[in-house]
């Protein structure tokens, strides 16, 4: 998959994955609010974490916590299938229509809710913070020893 295109390609820097996921959430959430600026929500050094490590992340979150409605733009709107979407993009390194290979929607739909993760990141702390837990999460199980090298 990507993560292993990643971890086989160019040089990483195994510090900077490890001081992200020391951080508190809040820290994590800035990282978070970086990645969802940049062009492809990208960096060329991010180790990134799997799929299966992000929709379990995701998983475990919406059993602890149960159904969660969030505020983007003018309609309420389940956080979950944002969530995943903008997590799988930011920290999974998904492009749209892989995303919606992935969570079995229309790429467009897929779209809509990277910009509603977007916005969110911007606007809503407690969004953000739950974006830092799973991306925190996923990252810790992709790479429960650091990364190798």
């Amino acid at each position: 998959g990507i993560v292993e295109r990643r971890l086989h390609g160019k040089a990483h820097d195994d510090a900077e994955l490890d001081a992200l996921l020391s951080r508190p959430a809040p820290a994590v959430a800035a990282w978070m609010r970086r990645k969802a600026m940049l062009a492809d929500g990208l960096s060329p050094w991010a180790p990134m974490a799997g799929v299966e490590a992000i929709g379990e992340a995701v998983r475990e979150e919406r059993s602890a916590r149960g159904e969660m409605r969030v505020r983007p733009g003018r309609r309420w709107l389940a956080v979950w299938p944002i969530l995943v979407v903008g997590v799988l993009h930011d920290a999974g390194g998904l492009g749209c229509d892989e995303i919606a290979r992935t969570v079995r929607c229309a790429s467009s739909t897929a779209g809509r809710r990277l910009r509603a993760h977007r916005e969110l990141l911007r606007g809503d702390r407690r969004y953000a913070l739950l974006a830092a837990t799973v991306v925190r999460k996923a990252l810790a199980a992709t790479y429960p020893f650091g990364l190798p090298g």
